[in-house]
């Protein structure tokens, strides 16, 4: 019965090596801690696509949304 936990729990030491061998390989100097986060984006206004006729714009983000999670820090990518 104890090799077969000595077995199960095998796995999980092996990650937990691998990730600590891993964090102290890592350059602290470029570590960004910095969140990413997705904001959905979504189809333009109808009213909006007049003005924007000469451009190729086909998602929309409003710049409170990203304004918000920049104040706290954060990196904002749309998501299409």
């Amino acid at each position: 019965m104890e090799d077969t936990r000595t077995y199960f729990l095998f796995p999980d030491v092996l990650c937990l090596l691998t990730w600590v061998v891993d964090c102290y390989r890592l350059p602290l100097d470029n570590l960004n801690l910095r969140p990413v986060i997705g904001v959905l984006a979504q189809h333009p206004p109808d009213n909006r696509l007049v003005d924007l006729e000469d451009h190729n714009f086909t998602s929309y983000i409003a710049a409170s949304y990203v304004k918000h999670l920049e104040s706290v820090r954060a990196r904002v990518v749309p998501i299409l």
